[in-house]
């Protein structure tokens, strides 16, 4: 469920009758913002949005890294905020380490998925606007088709290495 908050509007009471487990922060939340919103809901893991663009840089996710449990990358384009259609050069990030779990969003389709994530190696995916037959409504076919071949992808990852702990889990989410 997407649910946008105004600047400065209380969201824990809404958070609480809403038995949240996650929230996904899209705005221009500073970091001290996301480090208090952790301690007031320790509960709640918190998802810090980035949009990718030429201009992004490794020293921005810095100070969000102690105070949020993941990082939700999506493509820059200016005058947007999210659901573009777009994707962003995956090399921008290529380098990053980021020392939380990434999800992957902006422009995935059944046509790039598995580019995707054999080249970013994300611990997850949003997938939205790929596989939409117009904004809001979700084309089941293509839908399938994603994961489907996210599926078949991790039975021959899976079946190409030796069991460890280092097998990555592609979580999936459907805006």
């Amino acid at each position: 469920m997407a649910v946008s908050f105004p600047p400065g509007r209380d969201l824990h009471g809404f958070v609480d009758v809403a038995d949240f487990s996650y929230l996904q922060l899209h705005g221009s939340e500073p970091s001290s913002y996301c480090r208090d919103l952790k301690n007031e809901l320790p509960h709640i893991k918190i998802i810090k949005a980035f949009r990718v663009g030429e201009e992004t840089r490794k020293e921005e996710f810095a100070s969000y890294e102690e105070c949020v449990d993941g990082f939700l990358l999506d493509t820059y384009v200016k005058g947007g905020r999210g659901g573009t259609g777009k994707i962003f050069d995956w090399s921008l990030i290529a380098g990053f380490n980021l020392n939380r779990p990434l999800i992957l969003a902006g422009g995935l389709t059944p046509e790039n998925i598995i580019h995707a994530i054999s080249n970013v190696e994300p611990y997850g995916v949003d997938i939205n606007s790929g596989v939409e037959i117009r904004p809001g409504e979700k084309d089941h076919a293509r839908l399938k088709e994603v994961m489907e071949k996210i599926f078949n992808w991790r039975g021959r990852i899976s079946d190409s290495k030796s069991s460890s702990c280092d097998d990555k889990s592609t979580g999936i989410t459907v805006g």
